[in-house]
């Protein structure tokens, strides 16, 4: 299986399942998305934003195989671009279930690190998840992410607060 990553355009969001699986209950459990609806006139808006700005890159990930002609299975988005002291944030989602624990995570965020380091010179990596989302903490560990801090009791998840746990990884 092939993958490979573009920035994403209404084209793209129109094809895939993006308003599907980002409004899925199991699937945006952590991200701060959860709280409201997204339409697909959200989600143009948002790309478009991002392709606008000049601090982040929002990128589509997508699989290629018999089964799938570049199918559009998530993103990664590198955010709050400090151009000066040369660090970001990084987030990422594998929306399609049957893609989870295939690799393409990591494989995500060694092309997110790449692009960091080669396309606009950072130095510098952040991201964070929720203390119950084990699978984001067992990737940024597998992805040689450094955690450095927890904050207590940050997160709602449902009715249960979480830690926040904060990793960084030097390019």
């Amino acid at each position: 299986m092939k993958i490979s990553f573009k920035t994403l355009s209404k084209e793209i969001v129109e094809k895939s399942n993006y308003v599907i699986w980002i409004n899925d209950k199991n699937i945006n459990r952590f991200l701060e998305v959860r709280w409201t609806h997204q339409s697909k006139n959200n989600l143009y808006e948002y790309v478009e934003n991002s392709n606008k700005s000049q601090t982040e890159f929002l990128f589509g990930i997508f699989v290629n195989n018999e089964e799938h002609h570049e199918k559009h299975i998530g993103n990664i988005k590198i955010y709050n671009i400090n151009y000066k002291h040369k660090f970001a944030d990084i987030s990422i989602v594998i929306g399609e279930p049957k893609f989870h624990n295939k690799g393409i995570a990591l494989k995500s965020i060694n092309f997110i690190k790449d692009f960091a380091k080669n396309k606009i010179k950072l130095r510098k990596i952040t991201s964070s998840s929720y203390s119950s989302n084990k699978a984001s903490i067992k990737l940024f560990l597998k992805s040689n992410f450094i955690q450095v801090a927890e904050f207590k009791n940050h997160y709602y998840d449902g009715d249960m607060l979480v830690h926040k746990v904060y990793f960084e990884y030097f390019l």
